[in-house]
This record gives C-alpha cells, structure tokens and sequence, in this order.
C-alpha cells in the first residue's frame, strides 16, 4: 500500500473536525450547501494522470449535501508498484458561522501543521531521512510540499473550498519527484467542478 494511503483514510474523516471559525470552536458540516462555495464535486472520478495507469477508486467516492471526497490510486505501467495515491475532498458547506473555504483553510493549515512538526530532523545517530516541507508556487491558492527522503512526496493544494493530495512514491526521484508530483497534482486539479 502506498506510504500515505492509509493515513489520507483517517486524515479525511479526522478533517471535519477542524477550525476556522475566530473562536476556536470546531465548524461542523452544515446540512445545507454554501451557496458561495466555489466547487460543488469533482468531475473525473479517477482523473487519467501523465505517464500512469488508469486510477482505480480504493472506496466509493462520498458525496453529500456538506461535502465530496474521492481517493484513487495508480500503478505503475507494469502493475507492479502503486506509484500515486490522489484524494480530493470538496467541502460543501461548514456551519458555526464559517464558510466551506474557511472550512477548507483551516483543514490545509492543520496539514502544513501535521507536515511540518513530522518533518523535524531526525534524532543524532538516527539512520532514518529526514522529511522536509517546502512551498509551491503557482499551484492553485495554496500548496506545499512534503518530502521524505528515499520514500516519496506528498503535494497539498487548497483551491477555494477544496483540498487535493497527491502522494508520490519514488525512492529514487529526489526533486524530480517533487516536481513530477506537482505536475500530476495540477492535472488533478482540472477535475474540480
């Protein structure tokens, strides 16, 4: 199973549960969409992605009135290796007085947050890589990078009400994986409709 396949399934659920709202409380999905909201779903199940397999959904794509959520993952060619693992989550509306942005804002913050305490050095004599975060330019309204070394990358993207993660696995790619998994995470921001 991918790196981070089994975390995005907790990650996604746990997600609801945070906050953008100014007085710490916990927005909670509201039972009618935000008429404001920029997305409504996602228009490609499993988007074709360059240089992959056709993706295969690992769930049934969730859908409600409060939000959209599809995970896929890829191989690669020879059907030998899942090599990207892509989840959309399409907030539809948060209650509490916030909108389904704020809502999507203030999930991607808990990310870079998460992203970012894990990708501390790792411990004097440690042989374990040590993960990295860096920023994106240019990629919808907001995106960074995860990098673990010898493992993968993991791209996060908000654009407006919605969140995409792409996690690409290639030991070997170094930056080129990086910029090889920003290039597939552009892709799959297309689908948003």
């Amino acid at each position: 199973m991918n790196i981070a396949v089994r975390p995005l399934i907790l990650l996604g659920t746990a997600l609801l549960a945070v906050s953008a709202c100014d007085d710490g409380e916990t927005p909670k999905a509201a039972s009618t969409p935000d008429a404001a909201a920029k997305w409504s779903g996602y228009a490609k199940e499993c988007p074709l992605l360059p240089g992959q397999e056709p993706g295969k959904r690992n769930a049934a794509p969730y859908r409600s009135p409060t939000l959209f959520s599809v995970r896929c993952q890829y191989r690669t060619a020879d059907n030998k290796q899942e090599k990207v693992a892509l989840s959309v989550t399409v907030y539809r509306a948060a209650s509490g007085g916030g909108t389904a942005e704020q809502l999507a804002i203030a999930v991607m913050e808990k990310n870079r947050a998460t992203a970012t305490a894990t990708a501390r050095p790792a411990v004097t004599g440690s042989t374990a890589p040590t993960a990295s975060t860096e920023p994106i330019e240019d990629l919808g309204d907001n995106a960074f990078a995860r990098l673990v070394p010898k493992r993968g990358v993991r791209v996060y993207v908000r654009s407006a009400n919605a969140l995409i993660q792409v996690d690409y696995t290639d030991p070997e790619g170094g930056k080129d994986a990086l910029t090889t998994a920003t290039e597939l995470t552009r892709q799959a921001l297309t689908g948003l409709a």
